[in-house]
C-alpha cells in the first residue's frame, strides 16, 4: 500500500512533530528490556496531554508502514537499528 492509500486510511492526520515523538517514546523504551507499549501507554508518555487516541494509532500506523515499529497482541515495538540505519546511509552513497 502506498503512502497517499494509507493516508486515506488513517483515523486521523498526525503532525510530524507527534509522529517523531512516537518514534521517540518507543526508542527510549527499546533501550531497556524492549517491553511492548499499548497505545494508551504511549498516549501517557506524550508531551501534549490532550493528544487524540486516533493520532497515536494513526502515528504508529505510519510507523509501522515505514519499518520503524511493530505491532502485536501485547503492544507496540520499536524495531529500527543501528544496523538498518547504517546500512541506509551505506546505500545512500
Amino acid at each position: 500500500m502506498g503512502v497517499a492509500n494509507l493516508a486515506q486510511t488513517l483515523p486521523a492526520n498526525p503532525t510530524a512533530e507527534t509522529m517523531l515523538e512516537v518514534e521517540s517514546i518507543l526508542e527510549k523504551e527499546s533501550r531497556g528490556e524492549a517491553q511492548p507499549l499499548s497505545m494508551a501507554e504511549i498516549e501517557r508518555r506524550m508531551k501534549a496531554k490532550k493528544t487524540r487516541p486516533e493520532t497515536v494509532k494513526a502515528s504508529v500506523q505510519l510507523l509501522v508502514h515505514f519499518g520503524v515499529a511493530a505491532v502485536g497482541s501485547k503492544g507496540v515495538l520499536y524495531t529500527r537499528t543501528p544496523q538498518h540505519v547504517a546500512g541506509e546511509a551505506t546505500e545512500a552513497l
